[in-house]
């Protein structure tokens, strides 16, 4: 599986239980505790992703453009039409970079949000304000969050899922 497999929290619940099943497996003693915070883990899975169908129901027609190609899950499961460039977030754009998108937007594909891993420069910020793209941070948690875990990265997520299409 991909890395990002986790931004679907259905995904990230089947990872939960193989990992359950290879600690079983190693620690049969302890099994029935591994069982219970599995079925622990799996609620709280499926109260995040049940938030962040909500977040996105504002409206049918989701489209937003990602700064990494790494957000594949996500836009499988909240059926997000996305595009992707490889931009690094503290890194101002060059001018093939800013074709390549303007090449995006030239194919009538309409998005009004850009999603960063971090957040962009002020200028890049700035720049694509101008073509009516607003900026907002999607932490893929690809490492340990510096504060907080998943549950806080992914909440803060959910929120800016909401601010780009509108939901409750």
């Amino acid at each position: 599986m991909a890395s990002t497999t986790w931004l679907d929290p259905r995904l990230a619940a089947g990872q939960a239980g193989a990992i359950r099943d290879a600690l079983a497996a190693r620690l049969p003693d302890h099994a029935a505790e591994l069982d219970a915070n599995l079925a622990d883990l799996r609620r709280a899975l499926e109260d995040l992703d049940t938030a962040c169908v909500r977040a996105v129901s504002g409206t049918s027609q989701r489209r937003a453009l990602f700064s990494h190609p790494v957000y594949d899950y996500l836009e499988d499961r909240y059926a997000i039409d996305g595009r992707s460039v490889a931009w690094e977030p503290d890194r101002a754009p060059g001018e093939a970079s800013w074709a390549e998108l303007d090449a995006i937007l030239a194919t009538g594909f309409a998005a009004d949000v850009m999603f960063w891993e971090r957040e962009p420069l002020a200028e890049t910020r700035a720049a694509l304000a101008q073509r009516g793209i607003e900026s907002l941070v999607f932490d893929p948690c690809g490492w340990t969050p510096t504060a907080g875990d998943y549950f806080d990265v992914m909440q803060a997520n959910r929120a800016a899922l909401q601010r780009a299409f509108g939901g409750e």
